[in-house]
């Protein structure tokens, strides 16, 4: 009897829909865990965009009265002027310039002096936009604005009465918007230091009960 050559045994075939060996399914779950990971920071991402895009903001002080409370909370649309530039009439939260409570150094109320070049403060100013670019802005003694040689309707501010209020006539530049308060015998704004630049302006606020764009005339 011949002997036979010694056989190789055959290698081991899977079959189909068989397990996955052991090493390969750690690294299927890690890559699995990662890309789970990686949906959830962006959502966390987006969330927190979202929030930031229109946040409420505490107020202090009566300068915008009666149109807002002194300590209230305004919610605040950040990105709204990323594409349209302000409007007159808009309510803005402005960065206000350094030195902006004595009048940038003026000892004269009413005095717009205060340069750029000095930067912003920490404080954050909650005004309405009375005049944008190309616009002359003046007030009467009652604190109404004057806007082109007319004095306009405002029905939303609280007048002067025994003080004078009147500011004369000034032409705004290229990028300045002049700003005031609705509660016009106290509040101190561009009245007192002078027009703001659009990147001084964060964001437009929400009033409840008024149209976004309340005026653009």
């Amino acid at each position: 009897m011949h002997d036979l050559p010694p056989t190789t045994p055959a290698p081991a075939v899977a079959a189909s829909g068989g397990s996955i060996p052991r090493r390969d399914r750690r690294d299927h779950g890690l890559i699995v865990a990662g890309v789970v990971a990686a949906i959830l920071a962006v959502l966390a991402l987006l969330a927190i965009i979202a929030i930031n895009e229109q946040r409420p903001l505490p107020t202090l002080g009566p300068s915008m009265k009666p149109t807002l409370a002194g300590q209230a909370s305004v919610d605040v649309d950040f990105e709204a002027y990323d594409r349209t530039p302000p409007r007159r009439g808009d309510i803005v939260v402005v960065q206000a310039p350094q030195g902006y409570q004595g009048g940038c150094g003026v000892q004269t109320r009413f005095a717009p002096t205060c340069p750029d070049s000095e930067g912003y403060s920490v404080d954050r100013l909650v005004k309405r936009i009375v005049g944008v670019p190309g616009d002359e802005i003046g007030f009467d003694a009652d604190g109404i604005v004057v806007r082109d040689g007319i004095r306009q309707d405002e029905t939303s501010v609280r007048r002067c009465a025994r003080v004078n209020c009147s500011m004369q006539p000034m032409r705004l530049g290229p990028d300045r918007y002049f700003l005031a308060g609705d509660n016009r015998p106290v509040s101190a704004d561009s009245r007192l230091f002078g027009p703001v630049p659009l990147e001084s302006i964060d964001g437009r606020v929400s009033v409840p009960g008024q149209s976004e764009r309340p005026e653009q005339s």
